[in-house]
């Protein structure tokens, strides 16, 4: 009887120390969290007088539920230059014939270039490369019908890019090249642009901007608000690189008249997209 009551006694005052452990640790954990809860707000708000939670929804609310408008802004620009995508193309059974053809082809252009008055600098190869061709034949041999491929020829390309500076000379440029090169010449593409792009984005970007203010002061007057801080602002802007248009140079060859070339108007456009606050 005395063993059983002292072993009693035992377990209740290490149940009741455990508990009370457990509580302090509880205790502990609690001040430490809301301590740390404390000093993550201190360090995140930007208003001492607002919570952090209320801060950010407040401004979340405000890019949500502002005035999203669009501007948009453009400008005409003259062309500058010309670029023509011209070169040569030769066929022939023997490699050596398509290649010294080619050769002769391109040497004619370039010197009908350099008498047009064209830089060597503003003649440059873009692609040079010789392919076999191939045709397939059917053949009958001990009664056995059979399809293989036969090598006919070479054709030889000769790919030049050329940039015209001076607009007015476009057109002859192109007529002399017709007769240079013959019946070898490919012209696959004139293409328009100037030496920079920089000057008319900035003024496309400027209109946008000047646009997209003008429609907020409209709806703000037409709806009964008033506007208040910027909240956000994007831009994007497009610049007619190549602008043109295909050629056949069989077409240049029986023009009885000098080739007319109009290239028309490059345009540079920009986007503004902007969210302002509602008062």
């Amino acid at each position: 009887m005395f063993h059983r009551t002292s072993y009693s006694n035992h377990i209740t005052s290490s149940l009741l120390f455990f508990l009370i452990f457990l509580l302090f640790v509880f205790t502990l954990y609690g001040c430490t969290a809301d301590s740390d809860s404390n000093l993550s707000t201190a360090n995140i708000t930007n208003d001492p007088s607002v919570p952090n939670a209320a801060y950010s929804r407040n401004v979340d609310s405000q890019v949500s539920t502002g005035l999203h408008v669009t501007g948009t802004g453009k400008v005409e620009i003259e062309p500058e230059l010309a670029r023509i995508n011209a070169g040569v193309e030769v066929f022939s059974s023997s490699v050596s014939i398509a290649t010294k053809e080619a050769s002769k082809s391109a040497q004619r252009i370039i010197r009908s270039l350099i008498s047009d008055g064209i830089s060597e600098d503003d003649i440059s190869t873009q692609n040079y490369d010789i392919q076999p061709t191939y045709e397939w034949r059917d053949s009958v041999t001990n009664g056995v019908r059979t399809n293989e491929r036969i090598l006919t020829g070479y054709v030889v390309n000769n790919d030049i890019v050329i940039t015209v500076r001076n607009m007015g000379t476009v057109g002859s440029v192109i007529d002399n090249l017709t007769i240079a090169g013959g019946d070898s010449l490919r012209v696959d593409r004139i293409s328009f642009s100037v030496e920079s792009f920089v000057s008319s984005e900035r003024d496309a970007m400027l209109l946008a901007s000047q646009d997209a203010i003008d429609k907020a002061n409209m709806l703000a007057t037409k709806m009964g608000f008033k506007l208040g801080r910027l909240l956000h602002v994007s831009e994007s802007s497009y610049s007619p690189r190549q602008s043109g248009i295909s050629y056949d140079a069989r077409a240049f060859a029986m023009a009885e008249a000098p080739t007319p070339i109009n290239a028309g108007d490059l345009t540079v456009s920009a986007n503004i997209y902007a969210i302002f606050e509602i008062k």
